[in-house]
């Protein structure tokens, strides 16, 4: 709502400026206030038993190598804390024994990430049944007969794939983003300090990281019940 009252009071000037308007009424439509909406956080942390049923939809899945690679899909999202535009962007050359290397990151900021061990077998297991077809993308399109082809996966499709386990697996919707966050909210959760965190999902700055908290009641509960001062 403020961005179209920014856009007419902007026409608006334009017409006075071209003797179009006079300046009674310029005034008058520069006079509306901007609208104060409640603040409402963006997206979800996904929960454990969410993310085990998208592996699971994944490996439902009648191509073997359409399951390899959309279980590796949902590990390295809510194992790294990668953005959307990011994974897609991944070439077979920045994994390596277990460190994934993002070199064309958001600000283009280079960071690399040791990931978990569930996430390099899912991430092995996909190289392994596409290593004679994919070539340069980490992660690939597949063709209609389950081979893995050479383009690489589009922001696009790369939703389309998540809308579509999301739906097999019947969990709530989400966003690819939201597993960014389901990352960031783990780690916090399991008491990493935020300034690594910040560094590990490539934040510059540790306001944007607290933004990706999103820690239930229990946690808070917990923490007071923990808390000793003497």
């Amino acid at each position: 709502m403020n961005m179209a009252l920014s856009a007419l009071r902007g026409v608006a000037q334009t017409a006075f400026n071209l003797n179009c308007m006079d300046a009674e009424t310029l005034a008058r439509i520069r006079s509306v206030k901007r609208v104060n909406g409640d603040i409402q956080r963006k997206g979800r942390a996904l929960d454990k038993q969410e993310i085990r049923a998208l592996i699971q939809a994944a490996k439902q899945h009648p191509q073997p190598v359409r399951r390899c690679r959309d279980a590796a899909i949902v590990l390295t999202l809510c194992g790294t804390g990668l953005r959307a535009g990011e994974l897609v962007k991944l070439e077979r050359r920045d994994y390596d024994n277990g460190i994934l290397t993002v070199r064309q990151g958001k600000g283009r900021k280079y960071r690399e990430i040791h990931v978990a061990d569930a996430v390099d077998r899912a991430i092995r297991a996909w190289l392994k049944v596409s290593a004679n077809e994919a070539e340069n993308a980490l992660f690939s399109r597949i063709q209609r007969n389950g081979k893995a082809a050479t383009q690489p996966l589009t922001t696009t499709g790369l939703t389309g794939i998540l809308e579509q386990l999301q739906l097999t697996s019947g969990i709530a919707r989400f966003t690819p983003h939201d597993m960014r966050r389901t990352f960031i909210t783990r780690l916090l959760e399991q008491g990493v300090d935020i300034n690594t965190v910040r560094q590990l999902a490539g934040h510059s700055d540790i306001s944007t990281t607290t933004r990706y908290d999103y820690r239930g009641e229990s946690m808070k509960i917990s923490a007071s019940r923990r808390f000793k001062c003497w």
